[in-house]
Order: structure tokens, then C-alpha cells, then sequence
């Protein structure tokens, strides 16, 4: 669910932060709204349908680390949609809901390519991350060996 973020400029950090806090963390003074945001699982969920590949993700020995197919360098699929800059959400009334753009239809990002272009390159995608799986675990198909 998408929730309101703040813009504090009171100085309390280092610079403009947005925060899911209308008020300060530190000192308390309220902030000026800057939009909406979803949560970090959203987040990634979005990213797929943003940029039209699938997100990938390895456990790391620092955490996760999440990554696109431009790792294996596909063009992009999809562009910034230019009237939600890329969220997929418009604010309403000054920040007293929101709705999914209907530009880009909640995506955040619009089509480069007709659906059977995109299609092929979504395909490589997941065998270039197969690939790369197999590879890093010594042919044994991403498994780990016994």
C-alpha cells in the first residue's frame, strides 16, 4: 500500500531527505509532502512491471542484493512514464489519496517494443540469469552440491 513521504528541510540531516514521517524524526518540524511511495516489497514488485524484466536477486554474505536484466546488457523494455515520473502513482488533492496513473496504467514505465519483441527479450533474460546460476554453482543448475 502506498504511503505519504516527507520532505524535511529543517537541517538535521544532510541534506532534502524524504521520509514516511509528516514530522522530523529528530526535531520534530514538520515537513512539506513530496509524494507517495510504496513499500520496499512493492517496490520490487513495481520494478518488474516497470522496467518489464524480471527482477533478480542473490543472497549476498552483506544481504540481499536485487538487480535487472541490464546486468546482462538488454535494452530496456519499457521508458519512465513521464506523467507519474516513474511510480506509477498520482497524488489527489494534495496528498489526501492516491490513485494508479492512468497513463501508464500503475506500471510506472510504457512499452519500447511491441509485446512479441518484448516477449523474446524477456525470454533471454531468464536464460542469461539461468546461465549465470549454472555457472556460478558449477553446473549443478543453481542447486547447491551435497
Amino acid at each position: 500500500m502506498a504511503h505519504r513521504m516527507w520532505k524535511h528541510t529543517c537541517g538535521c540531516d544532510r541534506s532534502y531527505i524524504a521520509w514516511g514521517s509528516e514530522k522530523c524524526p529528530r526535531c520534530g518540524k514538520p515537513g512539506e509532502f513530496a509524494g507517495w511511495s510504496r513499500s520496499v516489497v512493492e517496490m520490487m514488485g513495481h520494478s518488474e512491471r516497470r522496467t518489464g524484466y524480471p527482477l533478480f536477486t542473490d543472497q549476498t554474505e552483506y544481504g540481499w542484493r536485487h538487480y535487472g536484466a541490464d546486468r546482462y546488457g538488454l535494452p530496456p523494455l519499457k521508458h519512465e512514464c513521464a506523467k507519474c515520473g516513474g511510480s506509477g502513482l498520482l497524488d489527489i488533492g494534495n496528498g489526501q489519496d492516491y490513485k494508479s496513473c492512468d497513463q501508464c496504467h500503475g506500471d510506472g514505465g510504457l512499452p519500447n517494443y511491441p509485446p512479441d519483441v518484448m516477449n523474446k527479450y524477456q525470454q533471454m533474460a531468464l536464460e542469461l540469469r539461468a546461465r549465470d546460476l549454472d555457472a556460478r554453482s558449477g553446473g549443478s543448475g543453481g542447486r547447491s552440491k551435497p
